[in-house]
């Protein structure tokens, strides 16, 4: 008996020495694992986690670091894809400007081409083709561009500006198909915005539905990946994703 009592005194002490907590982790008690604060091993547990849940075996195994490194494989891979992006948008130079002349001949300064552009890019957010009109019959280019090198028909379409659409498709020298410093187009500005009213508007005109960017997105891409499927269909009536379209919707063209 005496002996008996020596053996359960020994295992006690060995017990309390195992699980001795350190300065701050967990100790091990009975059936669970139970975490303490740093350098104060006799407050109470702050939580509690059952033996049978440990997840230490699982997180080791070939199948939990196959997926881990999958996930991470991804995450970089993204990273990589938003950073070509943006380097493409900020080491392509904005597509030059058209220099802004009147029906009579007069070039404008520089101050002066600045306050109009302002002006008329506003006009074309809000939608007042009045002011277009009045643009227009000055003489001055539809053609114009931003300081981001977007067109006022690219940003009406972006804007659903339908009657400014409406009266930029009017002048005789527009450019249906200029691309922004993105190598976007008008009609990848609508679609990408699901403006089913304004895409109308260009492929009534004639714009290219298999315009692509810089990456070889078209305007059908935009809109699948925005959710718009009222749009795809329209985009998908007009040709676009047909096998036998032109080389300029091959991201592999020339």
């Amino acid at each position: 008996m005496r002996r008996f009592r020596e053996n359960r005194e020994s295992q006690r002490q060995a017990d309390a020495t195992r699980d001795r907590p350190h300065a701050g982790g967990s100790m091990r008690v009975g059936w669970e694992w139970r975490f303490v604060r740093a350098g104060e091993p006799g407050e109470a547990p702050l939580f509690s986690i059952p033996r049978c849940l440990n997840f230490q075996p699982l997180t080791r195994s070939p199948m939990f670091v196959l997926i881990r490194f999958a996930a991470q494989f991804a995450f970089a891979a993204a990273l990589l894809a938003i950073g070509g992006l943006i380097s493409i948008y900020l080491l392509t130079p904005p597509p030059p400007s058209p220099p802004l002349v009147t029906a009579a001949g007069e070039t404008l300064d520089a101050e002066a081409t600045a306050e109009v552009i302002e002006a008329i890019f506003q006009s074309a957010r809000e939608d007042d083709a009045a002011a277009i009109r009045d643009y227009l019959a000055t003489g001055y280019s539809p053609n114009v561009r931003s300081p981001r090198g977007d067109t006022l028909l690219i940003v009406a379409s972006y804007r659903d500006s339908r009657a400014v659409v409406a009266a930029l498709l009017q002048a005789k020298q527009i450019e249906l198909d200029a691309r922004n410093q993105a190598g976007l187009t008008a009609v990848s500005a609508a679609a990408f915005k699901g403006h089913d009213e304004a895409l109308k508007l260009l492929i009534a005109a004639g714009a290219d539905v298999h315009a692509t960017g810089s990456l070889g997105q078209s305007a059908l891409t935009f809109a699948t990946l925005a959710g718009n499927s009222s749009t795809v269909e329209i985009l998908k009536q007009a040709g676009a994703g047909d096998a036998g379209r032109d080389k300029s919707a091959s991201p592999t063209a020339d």
